[in-house]
């Protein structure tokens, strides 16, 4: 497999767009959780939807300018009001739900378009060459040869991993994982070239825990709150009815709670920012 390994590093060489990151992620995914090689591809689309939700709306991630699933997310966004923040579960739903609307079926549509066959063109170097909008019929020809070792091959709604794949993904996951996820690292880190923590911000944040850092503070707040003032307001810390802790610097910035950029703050307040 070690040469097939290489073929799929080489599906992240010279990448313009973001889509073959969140594709085989996508398919990643669906294998550890599903553990079926017969993957629908409607649910590969619904997956990379997931993962660039957050990214995207949240922390106003550039996927580059070319990027179309910055554009879909947009799109799905605006035209039904749904919040930056909503549970990857319940969006999962919702995409399914509406999986019929015209907004979501083009959506689907234009995904599947090219996406599949690109993915796995290194495995048929025939086609290099080939003018664009026949690409897809002769990878579809190719794919009959047994002989081939690509990740999948493409059938009418789904994909079908190949079983030799489907074992080195089984026996590898992390490793498989790990190097996509770095490979989309560096392309991301391209496009946001003053962007920080990009490996926290391409992901939903868990939840923050914030109890020692409250302790701390309840504790100085006891022996010198009478001598410090909030930087939130012109009171004393000890003048704070409702302890609340809130980040000075923006937590959507550095995506971390080191005590350093955490400070006491009226609950009143900390609601009003």
């Amino acid at each position: 497999m070690s040469t097939s390994f290489n073929q799929l590093n080489s599906v992240f060489e010279n990448t313009t767009n973001s889509y073959k990151f969140y594709w085989w992620l996508s398919i990643l995914k669906l294998l550890k959780t599903k553990g079926n090689e017969k993957i629908e591809l409607e649910d590969i689309v619904f997956e990379m939807l997931v993962f660039v939700w957050y990214p995207i709306n949240y922390y106003k991630i550039s996927l580059g300018k070319q990027d179309q699933l910055t554009k879909y997310i947009k799109e799905i966004k605006l035209n039904f009001n749904i919040s930056d923040k909503i549970d990857d579960v319940k969006l999962m739903f919702f995409l399914k739900e509406n999986r019929n609307i015209p907004l979501i079926k083009s959506i689907i549509k234009n995904v599947l378009k090219y996406v599949p066959y690109r993915f796995i063109r290194p495995w048929y170097p025939e086609t290099k060459g080939t003018k664009d909008h026949a690409v897809n019929e002769y990878i579809v020809c190719l794919q009959k040869d047994i002989r081939r070792e690509p990740p999948y091959i493409i059938q009418d709604d789904y994909v079908l991993i190949n079983d030799k794949w489907l074992d080195f993904i089984t026996q590898n996951y992390t490793l498989i994982e790990n190097s996509a996820l770095f490979e989309l690292f560096k392309y991301v880190e391209n496009n946001n070239p003053l962007l920080i923590n990009i490996s926290l911000k391409l992901f939903k944040p868990k939840n923050r825990k914030l109890a020692k850092a409250t302790k701390l503070w309840k504790s100085f707040i006891d022996v010198q709150g009478h001598l410090h003032k909030s930087v939130f307001e012109d009171n004393h810390l000890n003048q704070i009815k409702q302890l609340s802790i809130d980040h000075f610097l923006p937590w959507s910035f550095f995506t971390h709670d080191f005590i350093w950029n955490l400070h006491p703050v009226d609950k009143s307040i900390n609601s009003s920012k």
